[in-house]
């Protein structure tokens, strides 16, 4: 709001400052194919950059797995030399090494001449800074040979899976890493994304690994009271806390020593929609389990 002499004005701007929970809440290995995301930015951790044209969206025209992917509309609406980004949510890397971040692709450029390009910048400051990890361009990039018309992939041979290599002392054992999907139009056609998994090696103890394959989460996605089932072999400290997309925690269900056996809790029962994760710790093992509530 200005005020002076000719009056006051005021000009409100929504979406400006994004708070994301450092340490991040999203535990490895993590994988998302867009099934329970209705869109992006809004309802979820993912953010988008654009400066004109068509923004990337989620669409359910064409997929890798399930029904949704995310995709960026290149045939019309997008000038030449238009950039275009998503930013995934953070990842905590804690505990992990050998990490890398995999992800389905379909993309026809629309002649030999295109000059499209995607590249993939990883954070390890919770996208404070972003470094170049992935680039391809042209026909390097396409899955599906060249196509004029409006491409929209229509089988599994027409996505190709990228690996993007993280190992390293940037990103190993970081507890707020992020990754940018950058598309610059060259003249080409539409792209798709799908299935963008986070994995590692966890150097958790084997007790805290297999407490950790026990869990249970279901109903997921729930339209009510949702059940966390999990066994332990032995006596162990466990720590569980809910929290939201904000990284507002919403519930602590334990954080003490428990005997060996089975434990059960119940939750949302009176929450409202939207995306929860759950945060599992015993003895030092970490694990996050997303929870999708929809009334």
């Amino acid at each position: 709001t200005v005020t002076n002499n000719a009056g006051t004005s005021t000009i409100s701007r929504t979406n400006l400052i994004i708070v994301s929970p450092n340490p991040a809440s999203n535990m490895v290995p993590f994988t998302e194919s867009f099934e329970n995301i209705a869109s992006i930015p809004s309802s979820s951790d993912w953010l988008v950059e654009n400066n004109g044209g068509n923004a990337w969206e989620i669409n359910s025209s064409a997929a890798y797995t399930g029904s949704k992917s995310i995709r960026l509309i290149n045939f019309s609406g997008n000038p030449t030399s238009q950039f275009d980004a998503f930013i995934t949510p953070g990842f905590n890397l804690t505990n992990i090494t050998g990490a890398s971040l995999k992800f389905k692709v379909s993309f026809a450029p629309r002649s030999a001449s295109s000059t499209d390009a995607l590249k993939v910048y990883a954070s390890n400051d919770c996208g404070q800074n972003f470094s170049l990890r992935y680039t391809k361009t042209g026909l390097n990039l396409s899955t599906a040979g060249i196509i004029s018309s409006n491409f929209v992939p229509n089988n599994a041979s027409q996505w190709r899976e990228e690996t993007v290599n993280i190992n390293n002392n940037f990103y190993n054992n970081k507890p707020a890493v992020r990754f940018k999907f950058e598309y610059q139009q060259g003249n080409g056609n539409n792209i798709y994304i799908d299935d963008i998994n986070v994995i590692g090696t966890s150097t958790v103890g084997i007790q805290d690994i297999d407490f950790l394959s026990t869990i249970s989460v279901y109903p997921n996605p729930s339209q009510g009271t949702t059940s966390i089932q999990y066994n332990l072999s032995e006596a162990s400290h466990v720590k569980i806390e809910v929290m939201d997309i904000a990284g507002r925690r919403i519930a602590a269900l334990a954080d003490e020593k428990q005997s060996a056996g089975s434990h059960q809790y119940s939750i949302g029962e009176n929450w409202l929609s939207g995306i929860y994760f759950i945060n599992f710790s015993v003895d030092g093992g970490t694990m996050t389990e997303k929870l999708v509530i929809t009334r």
